[in-house]
């Protein structure tokens, strides 16, 4: 069972793939937690969506997938992601390794 704020997420999504195609696809959107609706901007990055944003847990941040996104799943994100700010943590994305400064664990680095 989708909402009306799962379906203008995936109506943000849409405005996208419409405008540009398949170019959207691993690109990011940010969208409002509250209503589902997004900024209309396409990020390159997810730090820069979050960067752009009053506050980053009022958002999800959506890589858009190839194969596009419907309701139901879109649904059981914004929940997840709701559920994750409610616990304190932060829903983990997978480039955000290599977004976020690694420091190298050498042995010499702890004598």
């Amino acid at each position: 069972m989708s909402t009306d704020r799962a379906r203008h997420a995936v109506d943000a999504v849409n405005v996208h793939f419409a405008a540009l195609g398949i170019a959207c696809a691993q690109k990011w959107v940010a969208i409002r937690l509250s209503d589902g609706k997004s900024d209309g901007v396409l990020y390159e990055r997810r730090d820069e969506a979050i960067r752009h944003q009053f506050h980053e847990n009022f958002c999800a941040y959506l890589c858009i997938p190839l194969t596009g996104v419907n309701a139901e799943d879109m649904e059981k994100f914004l929940v997840y992601c709701e559920r994750l700010y409610a616990a304190g943590m932060r829903p983990m994305q997978n480039n955000d390794v290599r977004e976020e400064f690694v420091l190298p664990t050498r042995r010499e680095g702890f004598m």
